[in-house]
C-alpha cells in the first residue's frame, strides 16, 4: 500500500478470504481491472504503465532498494505469514 500511495495510485484494500485471490500463493495480491497480480508483477505491470515510485532515483540508489527490499523479504516474509 505505501509504494501505491507514494505513486499517487488510488486503491482499495479487499478481504482476502473471500475466495476470489485463492489461487496466489502470496499475499498482497492486488488488481488493476480484471487483472490479479502478485507484488512483484504488480511493481512491473505499473512500471510498464510509467507509474515508478523509484523514478527518480540513480541506478545505484535503486540496486540499494532492490537490495533493501530483498533483506527484509527474506527476514520478514515467513513472519509476515502468520499475520
Amino acid at each position: 500500500q505505501a509504494w501505491l500511495r507514494v505513486c499517487g495510485c488510488s486503491y482499495e484494500v479487499e478481504n482476502a478470504r473471500d475466495g476470489q485471490m485463492a489461487w496466489s500463493t502470496q499475499l498482497p495480491v492486488m488488481r488493476d481491472g480484471a487483472q490479479a497480480f502478485e507484488q512483484r508483477e504488480l511493481y512491473a505491470h505499473l512500471r510498464s504503465l510509467g507509474i515508478d515510485a523509484d523514478a527518480a532515483l540513480s541506478p545505484d540508489q535503486r540496486a540499494e532498494s532492490a537490495a533493501w527490499e530483498a533483506l527484509i523479504e527474506e527476514r520478514l516474509g515467513l513472519s509476515m505469514l502468520h499475520t
